[in-house]
């Protein structure tokens, strides 16, 4: 019974990982042009 509570909680601690990783990796993807853009602006002008 202990050793299936502590498998499933290591899943769900995977799966939250897993989960805050596609989310930073999202917002990186928004944001990664946007930052480009305000890097460029002032090497252009």
């Amino acid at each position: 019974m202990a050793s299936a509570a502590l498998a499933a909680g290591l899943d769900n601690a995977t799966t939250v990982i897993i989960a805050a990783e596609r989310r930073i990796m999202g917002l990186i993807m928004a944001f990664g042009p946007l930052m480009e853009q305000v890097i460029d602006r002032p090497l252009v002008a």
